[in-house]
């Protein structure tokens, strides 16, 4: 990478980092981050928008290949545009506007190594003074919704963040499978929407899991791997725990409770991990972890309360937002929070405006009761065929539900049943009652008739696992 006109800029919560001055008007030819790349002079400037007022590029000419709607979306480059010359594109086109919710601002055609290594610089430079008062005009519409969101992303301390996220996606990109999207023009006229299915199910261990799982693992260093990890779960925790343990050779010891689906105990073990019981309540699973702990000297990773596990999941909004740009709306099932936490970190920082649900059980409404609450509550006891989505939200977890998460759509287990029968009879895909919640959410009548949600178009669902205990079914047809 040449570097040698590097910049940085901040004001009023706009980073702009680039290889050239945009408010002395540099010439940085000389500033090539890729072959793919030549970049030539150009200026901020206070151009007109055609959707409102904000801040643009302004040059002699359009890179192939975008349009100009492309352009607006992102809130930058005038119609004049700039000499870019772009050859292949590999990995997509990928613009990162610091200013607008992403990370550099520069266009950048690079792997995916590459973007993640100029995050990283980006960041040691971006402390550099701005010299100009207002450099920019006041950003409204949707544009000063971008820049709220972005705001608190930049503002609050949560757990994870987007560079820790891409920085998961490299760890661990080699150990996962990056799954499909699926959609179905059925499901898309019962829905009344389109939609598109994050196939998780497909993940290794069978679940979205093994994706925090990993990165967590992989992130030990050797001595602190050397006695083992501890963790406890009613199931594809457990399993991707198990699993990844596996691959880097150190022992797994798996606390599970006692009604835990006999498929995903078979998981554990299949990996290689150390079953060891617990009663059905959280408050039993953690206990039982904490003495294997004491005994065994092993390093904790807990199923969604810790940063790497948090920063894992959320690759999985890297991936869909790659495959499918214009979702507008995520929905994904909640439980204590990990998975939401980070595909909603990832998401909302690459794009501030769109929308994300939680879809959570009615018999397991903890989720819901705290963000109409305030704070976190626990129920007594759980009912719901939901046997993933029966934990409690942790103090990493619900401060990114509380604040950046739009909703929270509960529906009946019944609506979860159907929602496995649809799965199944038309996406041909086997989905456990966790992973279907989504689509139950899509279909209820709470979201079908709310009219804050009828501009809710483009839907990513997350399939989050199909590790469905068949037994029953397998017996029935035995007697």
């Amino acid at each position: 990478m040449k570097l040698r006109s590097f910049m940085a800029y901040e004001q009023h919560n706009c980073k702009y980092v680039g290889g050239w001055d945009p408010i002395s008007n540099w010439d940085v030819e000389d500033c090539s981050l890729d072959s793919n790349i030549n970049l030539g002079k150009f200026r901020v400037s206070r151009c007109g928008h055609p959707k409102g007022t904000s801040p643009w590029l302004e040059g002699f000419g359009t890179p192939s290949g975008l349009s100009q709607t492309q352009y607006s979306h992102i809130g930058c480059i005038s119609e004049h545009a700039c000499p870019y010359k772009f050859h292949s594109i590999p990995n997509g086109w990928y613009p990162f506007w610091e200013a607008l919710g992403v990370h550099l601002v520069v266009l950048l055609s690079l792997p995916k190594k590459k973007l993640f290594e100029g995050a990283q610089l980006a960041q040691e430079v971006r402390k550099q003074p701005c010299h100009l008062e207002n450099p920019f005009p006041p950003l409204i519409g949707s544009y000063q919704e971008k820049m709220e969101t972005k705001s608190q992303l930049d503002s609050e301390k949560y757990a994870a963040d987007i560079l820790s996220i891409r920085e998961a996606q490299v760890r661990i990109n080699s150990f996962i499978h990056r799954t499909p999207i699926l959609s179905s023009e059925s499901l898309n006229s019962i829905a009344g929407r389109r939609l598109f299915f994050k196939c998780e199910c497909f993940q290794k261990g069978g679940a979205f899991k093994f994706r925090g799982a990993c990165n967590a693992i992989f992130s030990l260093k050797d001595d602190q791997a050397a006695k083992g990890v501890v963790t406890h779960s009613s199931g594809n925790h457990a399993a991707a725990v198990s699993l990844a343990a596996k691959l880097r050779g150190i022992p797994a010891y798996i606390v599970i409770p006692k009604n835990a689906p006999k498929c995903k105990v078979e998981n554990v073990k299949r990996y290689g991990g150390q079953v060891i019981w617990s009663e059905a309540t959280i408050q039993s699973r953690e206990s039982v972890a904490t003495k294997v702990l004491q005994q065994t000297g092993a390093v904790l990773v807990h199923p969604f309360n810790d940063g790497r596990i948090i920063s894992g999941q959320g690759t999985i909004s890297l991936e869909l937002l790659e495959q499918v740009p214009q979702i507008d709306t995520i929905i994904v099932p909640i439980s204590g929070g990990g998975l939401i936490s980070g595909v909603t970190l990832a998401a909302k920082s690459i794009n501030p405006n769109i929308r994300v649900f939680a879809a959570e059980p009615s018999g397991a409404n903890d989720a819901a009761q705290s963000k109409e609450a305030g704070r976190i509550i626990t129920l007594p006891e759980t009912n719901t065929i939901a046997d993933g989505l029966r934990a409690f939200l942790g103090d990493l977890t619900w401060p990114i539900v509380r604040d950046l998460v739009d909703d929270i759509i509960t529906v009946e287990d019944k609506e979860i049943v159907e929602a496995m029968r649809l799965c199944y009879e038309i996406l041909k895909v086997a989905v456990e009652p966790s992973g279907a919640i989504g689509l139950a959410a899509v279909l209820s009548d709470s979201f079908r008739k709310n009219p804050a949600w009828k501009d809710c178009n483009n839907i990513g669902i997350i399939l989050s696992g199909g590790n469905v205990d068949l037994g029953v079914l397998w017996e029935s047809l035995n007697k």
